[in-house]
């Protein structure tokens, strides 16, 4: 079903037309999803890292174009909005390290002669879905984190924020395997046809109690 984005500050200006994704584009992302997951796990922290970096940088790049979409799509103040870019790229930065940090733990044993170590592995396919008031920063947390251990993503925006979205999803996606990242533009039923598919291994959600509280048994 498409729909389209307003501008607040004047109802009359549609700031974007999108059609949401249904059934059959939700399975195919999907799909692809789990097949650059093989690929991306097997990546060193070193090649993530370097991809959160170039995404960092890309995002500073474009940073005004970002807080001019988020002052027109949104309404958010212009010094709110820039604001808000700023730390995107600082988030990406800061997961950029992060993961060259030592990973796992060690625990006394039984034995003196034996070690229990854990490591953490990735999850699979995540589905993001991030709310409307934080269209760059959310999404940026939600990105940096899943992306930079080895997982492969879907944002699914509010339709309120679709259009930063659209333009967030080169910036981030050309820095990475095809697949790795992608947006899946809708409203709740594009979501629902995410949390819902067996092959999303996580999903990450902003929002209140009464729109997550239908998919809390599960998770």
């Amino acid at each position: 079903m498409a729909f389209e984005s307003i501008n607040p500050h004047n109802p009359s200006e549609v700031i974007g037309k999108v059609e949401g994704a249904g059934p059959y584009d939700v399975e195919i992302a999907v799909v692809h999803a789990r097949e650059a997951f093989f690929e991306w796990r097997e990546q060193p922290a070193s090649i993530r890292s370097d991809a959160l970096t170039n995404i960092a940088e890309d995002v500073e790049k474009w940073a005004e174009e970002l807080v001019r979409l988020t002052v027109t799509e949104l309404g958010k103040p212009i010094g709110e909005a820039r604001a808000e870019v700023e730390e995107a790229g600082a988030i990406l930065r800061y997961y950029a390290q992060t993961v060259l940090a030592p990973e796992g733990e060690t625990y006394p044993a039984s034995r003196s002669k034996d070690w229990l170590i854990t490591r953490r592995y990735p999850s699979g396919v995540c589905a993001l879905i991030a709310p409307w008031n934080f269209p760059v920063a959310i999404p940026a947390w939600k990105i940096a984190s899943a992306l930079g251990y080895s997982n492969t993503v879907f944002l699914k925006s509010a339709p309120a924020s679709t259009v930063i979205a659209g333009t967030l999803a080169p910036i981030v996606a050309r820095h990475l395997p095809e697949g790795v990242f992608q947006v899946v533009p809708g409203g709740a039923e594009s979501g629902k046809l995410l949390v819902e598919h067996p092959d999303v291994a996580a999903v990450s959600f902003t929002g209140s109690i009464v729109g997550g509280g239908p998919w809390l048994d599960r998770w």
